[in-house]
């Protein structure tokens, strides 16, 4: 059985962070260390989480400097052998580290596993789709199933096979890690959001990834989400990717990665053409134009660009004043 670390990074989750470390407390296999990473909270982190008695939890305290410092800051403090991380405004569900140490502990090959969560509403309560229902892509993967029937084995290569999504489908929250495959991994303080997404491509390029339709974790949604900032995040997802592009271990897998990229350019120029920031717009234009994506999806591209660039510009033009 796995020695399992859980990471917890909080900055001002004061009214959230004791039902996370709760949802910690009450799996069904338990964690052997959570370790809490305060980024600077000033709304009573720090008393909260000093009042709940459990000597597996580890409490460090850092000057405010981003949630990828907070997480490199736990898996500098990490001795098991999974690791797992919980954003302090959400929770696990009471088998998450049970199913997704079983699904590790099956092929020894597997760098890390995913699975399925849940949105609720803070205020309502109301539960939302689960994540998978948005990935009709999953169902066309290319898998084995595992030996202990509860996940898929990804064939083959599984970063060949999850670059093309339009999104990575999994949330950190319900991943699994190996330890020794993800040594020296860290995450790029650099990148303000899509910091994940970064961190787990490059961990797929260091084994092999498999996953569970489970639903094992229930995420939060409230006006502090990183991802409600949406205008934001083309241009982050783009960063992101080319970060991973920088990793020697992504050599192997350009022609893909690249190809990828390209579509990223496309989306951060239409986000950019949107907020009418048109200098900026062209310059990612001309990168995807250059970019190792078809001639047809260079001219799809352009095209739906022009549109937006049209409509950007009609909605800037003054209105005429009516004659008296």
């Amino acid at each position: 059985m796995s020695v399992i670390s859980v990471i917890i990074p909080t900055f001002n989750n004061g009214p959230y962070i004791a039902e996370a470390i709760a949802s910690v407390q009450s799996q069904t296999v338990p964690a052997n260390e959570i370790i809490v990473v305060d980024d600077g909270s000033t709304d009573g982190t720090e008393e909260i989480v000093r009042s709940i008695t459990d000597p597996r939890i580890q409490y460090h305290r850092q000057e405010n400097c981003g949630v990828s410092v907070a997480r490199n800051r736990g898996l500098d403090h990490a001795t098991g052998t999974a690791i797992a991380f919980l954003d302090a405004d959400d929770r696990w569900r009471p088998t998450m580290l049970e199913q997704q140490s079983q699904l590790l502990a099956s092929n020894p090959a597997l760098v890390c596993c995913f699975a399925d969560f849940v949105r609720f509403v803070n205020e309502t309560g109301e539960i939302q789709s689960n994540q998978f229902t948005f990935f009709p892509e999953l169902a066309r993967l290319r898998t084995h199933p595992l030996p202990n029937g509860r996940g898929h084995l990804i064939a083959d290569n599984a970063f060949d096979q999850i670059i093309p999504f339009g999104e990575f489908p999994a949330f950190m929250l319900t991943m699994l890690f190996r330890a020794e495959r993800i040594r020296g991994l860290r995450f790029n303080r650099k990148l303000v959001r899509c910091q994940d997404a970064d961190f787990v491509l490059r961990a797929m390029l260091r084994g092999q990834v498999a996953f569970s339709p489970a639903i094992v974790a229930d995420v939060r949604r409230h006006g502090l989400n990183a991802t409600s900032q949406l205008e934001m995040m083309s241009l982050d997802k783009l960063r992101a990717l080319e970060c991973v592009r920088e990793d020697p271990m992504a050599t192997a897998h350009l022609p893909l990665l690249e190809r990828r990229i390209a579509r990223a350019q496309f989306d951060a120029t239409a986000a950019l053409l949107k907020r009418r920031q048109f200098g900026e717009a062209l310059s990612y234009w001309q990168q995807a134009l250059r970019s190792r994506s078809s001639p047809l999806r260079k001219v799809r591209g352009s095209v739906r660009l022009a549109l937006i660039f049209l409509a950007s510009v009609g909605k800037a033009q003054p209105r005429s004043v009516a004659s008296r």
